[in-house]
């Protein structure tokens, strides 16, 4: 029992330290190697955060200037879908986005609704680039650069 409770602690310290990799502001991460079914991101890729990187990311929902904010990234699962609008109910738009395609989503228009929050892309469509979770929310999109 001893054991298992270290074990466990070390596991989850470990996680908790994981590495800092570039989302929009520093969130901290750790890549996943498979996701659950009939996620808005399937396959592996998605980078699971920690509490500090899951408060940053819906951060962005809680903007005092709502104003387009364009941001660049790729997406880091194996497929994305794209929706016409943001949430579960709107219709899928063609057969999603592939891993390591460019994307370009207005942070100025983030939605939190159904479990994620969704990104306007250009051009009209959505995507849920964060999937939400209680301290650990994972990211569908890896994010470079804003502006």
């Amino acid at each position: 029992m001893g054991v298992r409770r270290t074990v466990g602690v070390g596991v989850v310290g470990a996680l908790m330290v994981g590495s800092f990799v570039s989302v929009g502001s520093s969130a901290g991460a750790v890549e996943s190697s498979s996701g659950p079914r009939g996620e808005e991101g399937s396959g592996p890729g998605a980078i699971f955060v920690g509490a500090v990187g899951a408060a940053r990311a819906e951060g962005r929902v809680h903007r005092s200037v709502q104003r387009a904010r364009w941001c660049d990234g790729t997406v880091v699962v194996s497929l994305l879908t794209v929706r016409e609008g943001p949430g579960l109910a709107y219709r899928k738009v063609g057969s999603g986005l592939q891993r390591g395609k460019r994307v370009s989503t207005d942070w100025g228009g983030i939605v939190r609704k159904d479990g994620y929050l969704w990104a306007p892309l250009r051009g009209g469509n959505w995507i849920a680039d964060y999937k939400l979770g209680d301290g650990n929310g994972k990211w569908y999109v890896k994010y470079a650069s804003c502006r």
